[in-house]
Formats: structure tokens, C-alpha cells, sequence
């Protein structure tokens, strides 16, 4: 008699599954990945909003080291994060993200299939970790240990930094208020854009960012990227995309804090805890 996996394993078999067989695969037509396909506004301007917010937060791996790891990088490593380092270690589930990360780094890349809630190294490896868009893929129970894991397979006050999202800000109160009184909003919002393609099923879920961090002693949560494809779908319509990116970009600059209370992407920091071995 067949028997199901645990909710947990059910989960990590469906991460692997999507990126394995959908969103680290190229789209024939445009040669973007599915996944980006899926989740993002392509369009240069917005591209570049994107890209420029989390370039923010490189100042804090500027010093570099011996290695870096990428935690759940997939098929789009952070070469500018890891640049200082002289080797730059991706650890993901997906096979086929980890085949695609070595055509972007090469030689200098190290590639290990793993668990970010069960790392496979040692203590005090590296001195910086970045994980970018992963940890909300995962089981909401794993999410703590993967961040405790990323603590302790960094040096002591090493960096570690998290690409995360939250459903609990003004925006997303926004999109449920919006869709609740009108469904047909559906097509503005891209909301039902997966039922019309052939991707599987991606599973997500996201702790408030601020119950998460406290957890850790001394993480902060700054805002990384108040927009979704649906505000800048609607701006684009509007015409009114380029000065209205240009306005939030200023604002998540300066009030990065306070902008977590009302955009859709954080930045969890905290720091490596493990002791350097003299």
C-alpha cells in the first residue's frame, strides 16, 4: 500500500519538482526562465528597480573572504554579492538550478544539492551568507532551523542575509480587500496567471518578517522592495511606471524601516554565530 509523505517532505518534493521541471527550464520563445516568467515584470525599468534594491545590501559582504554561500540560489546566483569571495558555494535543492548556477560562476563555484533546514557543513564556514527569495518556499517550520543553520555555518558576526516576503503589510492588505470585493480584478492583479500556463504547483508561505527575526538576537527587518508585478503592471498601464519606481526607490532608501509596514518585500539581517578556529 502506497503511503503519502509527511506534509514536510511533501513540500520539498514539490520545491524540487517545480524548479527541477518548470521554473529553472528556459522558455523557448524569450530564453527567460519559467519562473521568471511567471512571477516578474520582465520590463527593463522594473528589472532594474529590482536589481538595485537588493544591490543595496552588498555593502555588508564588501570585505569578502574565503567563502560565500547562496543559499537556494538556484538558477540565479548572486555573482555581485559574492564577488569579494574567493569562493562562491550554491546549496539548493534543484538539480537543474545547480546546472545552471555553474554556467554563471564555473570554477569558482562549488555546487552541493542540500537541505538549508540540515546544511551539510561544518561550523564557521563561511564569512557571508545570502539566501534570496528561498526560505518562504519552504515548510514554515524549517524556515527558523534554515536560518539558525545559516547562523551557524557562518563565523561569528558574518553576515547572513535574507531575501524574504510578508502578507502582512498595507499592500497586501490592499490585494485582499481588492479581490474580496471584486474577483474580476483578477486579471489586472495576475493573480490566476499559473492556471493558464503548465507550471506545476509552487508552494509558499511567509511568518510575519518581525515574529521571524525576533527569534535571532539582534536581526533586523528593513523593507527590500515595496512593488509586486501587480503595482507595476498597474503603473505601466497608467503611464506613470518610471517616476511612481523612482518615488518608492527613494522612499525604501530612507525609511527602509518603516516601509516594512507597508511593501511586500523584507530584508531579514542577522549575524554568524559560530567561533573562528585559530
Amino acid at each position: 500500500m502506497r503511503t503519502s509523505l509527511p506534509r514536510s517532505d511533501q513540500i520539498r518534493h514539490n520545491i524540487k519538482t517545480f524548479y527541477d521541471t518548470y521554473g529553472w527550464r528556459r522558455d523557448p520563445a524569450t530564453g527567460r526562465y519559467c519562473a521568471e516568467i511567471l512571477h516578474e515584470d520582465l520590463s527593463s525599468d522594473v528589472q532594474r528597480y529590482m536589481r538595485d534594491n537588493e544591490l543595496r545590501y552588498r555593502k555588508y559582504f564588501q570585505d569578502g573572504g574565503a567563502y560565500f554561500l547562496d543559499a537556494g540560489c538556484g538558477g540565479e546566483p548572486r555573482l555581485e554579492m559574492g564577488k569579494a569571495f574567493r569562493t562562491h558555494v550554491c546549496a539548493d535543492l534543484s538539480f537543474q538550478g545547480l546546472h545552471e548556477a555553474r554556467k554563471l560562476i564555473g570554477a569558482r563555484g562549488r555546487y552541493v544539492v542540500a537541505d538549508l533546514a540540515h546544511l551539510p557543513f561544518k561550523d564557521g564556514v563561511f564569512g557571508g551568507v545570502l539566501a534570496s527569495h528561498s526560505l518562504y518556499h519552504m515548510p514554515p517550520e524549517d524556515q527558523p532551523a534554515a536560518i539558525g543553520e545559516f547562523r551557524r555555518t557562518a563565523v561569528e558576526d558574518a553576515p547572513v542575509v535574507i531575501f524574504y516576503t510578508s502578507a502582512h503589510n498595507f499592500l497586501s492588505w490592499i490585494h485582499r480587500v481588492v479581490l474580496k470585493i471584486a474577483p474580476a480584478a483578477r486579471r489586472l492583479t495576475g493573480r490566476g496567471r499559473q492556471n493558464a500556463t503548465d507550471a506545476p504547483e509552487l508552494f509558499s508561505f511567509s511568518w510575519p518578517p518581525q515574529e521571524l527575526a525576533s527569534r535571532f538576537p539582534g536581526a533586523e527587518v528593513t523593507c527590500l522592495r515595496t512593488l509586486t508585478l501587480t503595482e507595476t503592471r498597474l503603473f505601466h498601464r497608467c503611464g506613470l511606471l518610471k517616476p511612481l519606481l523612482w518615488f518608492f526607490s527613494g522612499l525604501e532608501k530612507k525609511f527602509s524601516r518603516i516601509m516594512v509596514r507597508i511593501g511586500k518585500y523584507t530584508a531579514i539581517r542577522t549575524a554568524g554565530t559560530a567561533k573562528e578556529e585559530k
